[in-house]
């Protein structure tokens, strides 16, 4: 999903929130994927590019703010989104560093 997003954004020129409600490559078992150097670098070079195009991205905790490594990957604040499914509260990324 984030890589049509980013697809319509380039296209359109539209406004594009990325939401990571799971890390890409920080997940816990992006390594038993087993992937090539090739395919590891090419999903590290998408996930850096959806996060550095994405006018906002999100996520849906704390822990998978920092597992994603958002900040530190869009070279800028960002915001977490925690709560239960029905309501949510926006918290600025400064509390990471």
């Amino acid at each position: 999903m984030h890589l049509i997003g980013r697809e319509l954004k380039r296209a359109l020129g539209v406004k594009w929130i990325a939401d990571f409600r799971d890390p890409w490559t920080g997940i816990d078992f992006y390594q038993q994927l087993k992937l090539s150097s090739w395919a590891d670098g090419r999903h590290r070079r998408m996930e850096r590019s959806v996060l550095k195009e994405a006018d906002r991205v999100i996520t849906v905790s704390e822990r998978a703010f920092m597992i994603t490594g958002i900040r530190r990957q869009s070279g800028r604040p960002e915001y977490a989104m925690k709560g239960n499914s029905r309501v949510y509260h926006k918290i600025e990324s400064n509390w990471c560093g």
